[in-house]
């Protein structure tokens, strides 16, 4: 499978609090100034955007802890996995909060995929407003559910979809690993099967916000997707992005099977 990956602090924030996993590595605390690019032959790999909360140094560190609790995790393609790599993070951010008192509050909220070619399939799950599209047709689709003021505000049918990007509570979510609450957080997650030639998206709330979903579409349909992710790079900047932007592509392409 081949996979795009971008992380950058945007047009207005000092700071990039995103982060990233993009199968092993995790990628925090810089700002790429182009999308980089990998390939991978393994049966199984996890994508997942992260988006720190509670300031520069709160925010930062909230991600990165979320990010090496998914790196660290075993076997990752189940509820249980994920219940245990989300304990994982929330526990060590609040030791670290403990620790560190200005950090008291922050969080972060993710969105990912585990791809399991082995299995044929693939496990989506999301905690706060990041999100996971598969693009089909030229057309996204969300597979993710946000955990947001404006998601409840779209369910119960009182704004449209791409209100909820300009809506003036867009910023508040209901869920996230906060270093202050008394329980783990809550999450979404479903398995769907896997196809050859099957592209993820997978974005922090600064990408989705930004652009109206028509022109995250004409971005990544192309066949490059290198080449589509260094377009949408460019029309989030000239849309003047106010928020951090993170996003990581993912086409998985079909498997050569060897030669007897």
């Amino acid at each position: 499978m081949k996979a795009v990956f971008y992380t950058n602090k945007g047009c207005v924030r000092k700071v990039n609090e995103d982060a990233l996993v993009i199968g092993g590595r995790v990628v925090c605390e810089t700002n790429m100034t182009e999308p980089s690019y990998i390939e991978s032959s393994a049966d199984k790999e996890i994508f997942c955007v992260i988006d720190g909360m509670g300031g520069h140094s709160g925010g930062t560190a909230a991600a990165r802890i979320t990010a090496q609790a998914f790196q660290a995790a075993d076997e990752p393609d189940s509820k249980i996995w994920l219940e245990s790599a989300l304990r994982r993070a929330y526990e060590e951010a609040l030791e670290a909060a403990r620790r560190s008192p200005e950090l008291a509050g922050m969080g972060a909220t993710l969105a990912g995929a585990v791809i399991d070619r082995g299995k044929k399939s693939v496990f989506i799950f999301n905690l706060g407003d990041c999100r996971v599209y598969k693009l089909q047709g030229g057309y996204l689709d969300k597979l993710t559910h946000d955990h947001s003021r404006v998601q409840e505000l779209f369910d119960c049918g009182e704004i449209s979809e791409d209100e909820m990007r300009t809506h003036p509570n867009k910023n508040i979510v209901t869920g996230g690993i906060i270093a202050d609450e008394f329980s783990p957080p809550e999450f979404f997650c479903r398995e769907i099967p896997l196809k050859d030639g099957d592209k993820f998206f997978a974005c922090s709330d600064g990408v989705w916000e930004a652009l109206p979903i028509d022109e995250l579409e004409k971005s990544l349909s192309g066949d490059d997707i290198l080449a589509a992710c260094s377009e949408l790079q460019k029309k989030l900047f000239s849309a003047e992005c106010n928020d951090n932007v993170s996003f990581v592509f993912v086409d998985n392409q079909q498997r050569k099977v060897p030669h007897e």
